[in-house]
Formats: C-alpha cells, sequence, structure tokens
C-alpha cells in the first residue's frame, strides 16, 4: 500500500506531480502532513526558487482512483 498523505510543490491545483523533487512530504502521519502544509511557503518550484505559477498540495491516496487526490491547496 502507498503511503497516505503527501505534500508537495505543485503547478497544479488538481493533480499530484509525477517526480520526487516536488516532495515536502510523504508518509502516514495526517498530523505531520498537515504540518509541513502549513508551514511550507508557497510561490516555490520542486527546487525551492522563486516561481509564482507553483503553490502547495496536500493530497490523499485513493484506493478507489489508485492515485492521490488533492484535498488541500493554497498559493494559486
Amino acid at each position: 500500500m502507498p503511503n497516505t498523505y503527501r505534500v508537495d510543490r505543485n503547478d497544479s491545483q488538481v493533480t499530484t506531480p509525477c517526480g520526487m523533487n516536488s516532495l515536502l512530504y510523504i508518509g502516514d502521519s495526517w498530523k505531520k502532513a498537515r504540518t509541513i502544509f502549513n508551514q511550507a511557503e508557497p510561490h516555490k518550484d520542486a527546487w525551492n526558487r522563486p516561481n509564482a505559477t507553483y503553490g502547495v498540495t496536500l493530497a490523499v491516496w485513493s484506493e478507489n482512483k489508485r492515485d492521490y487526490v488533492v484535498k488541500a491547496i493554497k498559493g494559486f
């Protein structure tokens, strides 16, 4: 089973990135995922460089869709 929660620097409001560079957190702790999401600064790309088109997403694994589903966004 995949990790339940994922926080990314992201240029999409509805999907999670395919790569690993964007990851700020991946794991099974809702508390840790939410803390990292809340602390993450938007408007930085996956390499932490300024980029106004990027935000931060928090996604949850969906067994039905066999993919992550974005549940929270900021910075878009």
